[in-house]
């Protein structure tokens, strides 16, 4: 369904906050203050990104969680991906045995619609490297820090 997927955007935060402290590796607690949610939730997000081979995770004193490669490799679309975002519009409820021939045809319709926005959408977020949005986001706060 076309709608907000938070999980994409936490998980977009974390790998920026991990590839910001390259070769640091951060708690969840820290990364939950940062992205201001609660550890546990966060965590589930994270597993979904340890499942992806995104990141990987140390144990013990000095243990957190690092990127499992380089940020320049790792696309926006590997985190949608590994966060189960769906890209798919859908229609509203329509009895079976309606005879409405719009109703007939607006799944078919839809349906094809939503294959071109995937494809466009996908395209798009293969092209953006978390490596490019760190960079940003470190210039911004360049920009902040000196006025």
């Amino acid at each position: 369904m076309l709608g907000r997927n938070t999980h994409f955007s936490i998980a977009v935060h974390v790998c920026i906050a991990l590839a910001l402290h390259e070769g640091e590796a951060l708690c969840s607690d820290v990364l939950a203050g940062s992205v201001e949610t609660n550890p546990a939730f966060l965590r589930s997000v994270m597993s979904k990104l340890r499942e992806a081979g995104i990141i990987e995770s140390k144990r013990g004193a000095g243990g957190g969680s690092l990127l499992a490669r380089d940020a320049k490799k790792i696309t926006l679309l590997d985190l949608y991906q590994a966060t189960g975002g769906e890209f798919e519009l859908s229609t509203h409820a329509v009895k079976p045995d309606s005879k409405c021939f719009v109703n007939s045809g607006l799944c078919e319709v839809f349906q094809d619609v939503s294959q071109k926005l995937q494809t466009a959408m996908s395209k798009e977020l293969k092209r953006v490297t978390i490596a490019a949005l760190a960079e940003r986001v470190a210039a911004h706060e360049k920009c902040e820090s000196a006025e």
